[in-house]
């Protein structure tokens, strides 16, 4: 009778070049039918990283064939564990057959459970439609799946504990129970994921930590104000956000300058418009991210505060710019085309995505973990609270900002989210998330399409699942606040980076269009202990530059003089008081031109043809220099003040300008009485 040991190493080449061999077949069906992540570049750009896409797919590929070789080995283990207490012989066919079925079957399981729990995880890197997965979809279930993974393990465990047993008897006590530990070893990641997946305990705060107010700042990509509950939506999605702002205050016209992250993020640390800072773009050089500014987490560091940054794969401009975060848990830059490339192809993404959605898979493939279109948003809070404890222990002052992407296209939240407001009866493209945002010529193609061309019903009701999940982020983060006793000497801001339009206006997307303000009024929710009026609903206009500098006030900490943004601690005070703000905002760059967009509008090339790397060796796509003045003069920008709203729209023969009534949201015609907004627009108009 053969050894366990000896029986497993003479199967091992064997099950590696079968592992090899279906990683070969996975590469060479990538390769047909290849795609991509991200925008397209020049040829000429794109033939400075032959090399480099050939290491990328080469290290995608070893990793596909370790999986694989690990999910052969279980298989194989079992095998051995039962034929040698049948007293069955194995040979090639039956090691090939139990490696097949052991890869076949796990791979099962996970491609259910990313169908079930996290759809969108499949969607990004499915080669064909997924309304076809919806009748599969349809005979899953948390239980059913449990039981799955359950009878797996058990099967796996049982015939290692009884070929302990009957070894033991055999060969000696020593060797069954090193065959053992053997096989336990092998459900070491399996085992290490489901702990660190774990939710931490709450730790108590100690008296020092009280001494200054800690700061968190929650937002969420892409989130749109009016979603809010306080702001009267017809669903009832933010729960927690409402009850936090009945003990805090909700600014119900707060503006972004630019409905783009980079640019939003940017004025929002820096508490300076876009003209100051001169970030206009999501797609920026090397250079435009050593910001030559005073940041809010910069400011907090020198004043004794540990700042961090939390965030899933929308939130990589915290780490892309030097906005002064001493820790900084992120992705790396998104609109980089060496990040991109090291993606890969879609078939062989999609079978690393099934097992690199845990803690794994972020230390060694980061890049399919933080896959664009897939939020993290369980993972980010399970890491939030782990800072927060961190930051417990240490017993010093935090500023902490938690950026989720749940409310980002696809919209493809977790259960029961995407389907909590969708209609049952619906089977179309978009059941999981919004179809046709998985390759980049089909964003760009979708951007001058019509309302027509999409189920706009139910991408509502993805979207507003989406924020519901949200929501429920911000109750679990404010209840471990709660539980570690720093609730009431924590400053909370719930915030976005910008919203989006639904075709209102006749326009879709994020700041294509100024006429409307959806994609620029953000949700502004704040709550600081000690402020005599709580509960309050602020409806003048208000800028996320002045976020900055209320923060800092409400720290303590002297304003610098070097914010554009004004602090708004005087209407978080019990004096009823006008601040006479102006907000200004202008579109961001087009992926293409907007349907609704003028006919003589300025125009320039789809986003594909203006791109370009300056830095080879960096990787970094920006905006050609050469056409970036031809962006920027394109760019539609509007002043906001009172219930105002002057719209300046650039044309080939001169401009148009649109005065619009925000009270009653009529447009009216623009006359010598209205000279003083368009004074307004001379600060802002300047170019960087």
């Amino acid at each position: 009778m053969a050894l366990p040991f000896s029986t497993f190493l003479h199967s091992l080449p064997e099950i590696a070049l079968f592992a090899l061999l279906i990683s070969c077949t996975l590469l060479i069906r990538s390769l047909f039918h290849f795609s991509r992540t991200g925008p397209k570049i020049q040829n000429e750009i794109r033939k400075h990283y032959f090399t480099y896409s050939c290491f990328a797919i080469l290290r995608l590929t070893l990793w596909t064939s370790a999986i694989l070789l690990w999910l052969a080995s279980l298989g194989i283990i079992t095998l051995i564990n039962f034929s040698t207490i049948l007293a069955l012989p194995t040979n090639t066919l039956t090691s090939i057959i139990a490696a097949a079925s052991s890869i076949f079957l796990i791979t099962l399981l996970q491609f259910s459970k990313h169908l079930f729990f996290i759809p969108s995880s499949i969607m990004m890197s499915f080669n064909y439609g997924m309304r076809r997965l919806i009748p599969f979809w349809r005979h899953l279930s948390k239980a059913r799946l449990l039981a799955f993974e359950s009878t797996i393990i058990i099967f796996y465990l049982l015939s290692c504990i009884t070929q302990v047993l009957f070894t033991s008897t055999h060969n000696g006590i020593a060797l069954s129970t090193g065959w053992f530990t053997f096989c336990l070893v092998l459900l070491a990641p399996y085992v290490y994921c489901l702990i660190q997946a774990r939710q931490p305990k709450p730790i108590k705060a100690n008296t020092r930590q009280k001494n200054k107010p800690n700061i968190i700042m929650i937002g969420c990509d892409t989130l749109r104000s009016d979603r809010l509950g306080i702001n009267n939506y017809h669903r009832k999605l933010t729960p927690n956000i409402d009850k936090l702002s009945q003990s805090g205050t909700t600014f119900t016209q707060c503006y972004t300058p630019i409905a783009r992250t980079a640019p939003s993020l940017v004025s929002l640390f820096t508490g300076l418009w876009p003209s100051s800072h001169g970030v206009r773009t999501n797609f920026v050089s090397d250079k435009q991210t050593k910001l030559k500014a005073d940041t809010l987490p910069g400011i907090l560091a020198e004043n004794g505060y540990n700042t961090s940054a939390i965030t899933d794969w929308c939130g990589s401009d915290l780490k892309k710019f030097d906005f002064g975060f001493q820790h900084v848990e992120s992705p790396e830059d998104q609109w980089n085309l060496k990040y991109l490339i090291r993606q890969g192809p879609k078939d062989l993404r999609l079978f690393l995505s099934l097992f690199t959605h845990n803690k794994l898979g972020k230390l060694f493939i980061p890049e399919l973990y933080y896959l664009a279109g897939v939020p993290l948003t369980d993972e980010v809070s399970t890491s939030a609270k782990q800072h927060i404890n961190k930051h417990v222990k240490q017993g010093e002052p935090f500023f902490t900002n938690i950026f989720y992407s749940s409310s980002h296209p696809p919209f493809g939240s977790k259960p029961p989210y995407y389907r909590q407001y969708a209609d049952p009866a619906y089977e179309g493209e978009s059941f999981f998330g919004m179809a046709r945002l998985t390759d980049p010529d089909e964003i760009i193609k979708s951007q001058r399409e019509p309302k027509e061309a999409f189920d706009l019903d139910q991408i509502i009701d993805l979207y507003d699942g989406s924020v519901a999940s949200f929501d429920s982020a911000v109750g679990e983060l404010v209840d471990h606040l709660s539980s570690c006793d720093l609730i009431d000497n924590t400053i909370i801001v719930i915030y976005s980076d910008h919203g989006l339009d639904f075709f209102e206006g006749n326009s879709w997307g994020q700041g294509n269009t100024v006429l409307t303000n959806n994609s620029y009024t953000i949700p502004f929710v704040l709550r600081a202990p000690g402020l005599a009026k709580t509960g309050n609903k602020i409806d003048q206009v208000t800028r996320t530059v002045d976020i900055a500098p209320t923060i800092l006030e409400l720290a303590g900490i002297r304003q610098t003089d070097k914010m554009d943004g004004t602090s708004l601690m005087q209407l978080l005070s019990e004096a009823d008081i006008d601040l006479d703000l102006c907000a200004f905002i202008e579109t961001g760059e087009w992926l293409a031109p907007p349907p609704q967009q003028d006919e003589h509008h300025k125009t320039y090339p789809t986003i594909d043809n203006i791109l370009t790397i300056e830095n080879i060796k960096s990787g970094t796509i920006s905006i050609d220099s050469t056409v970036l003045d031809i962006v920027y003069d394109a760019k539609d920008q509007a002043i906001i003040y009172k219930h105002w709203k002057l719209c300046r729209l650039p044309l080939n023969d001169g401009e148009k300008l649109v005065l619009k009534n925000l009270k009653t949201g009529k447009i009216i015609p623009v006359d010598a009485t209205h000279d003083f907004l368009i004074k307004k627009f001379t600060p802002f108009i300047k170019k960087p």
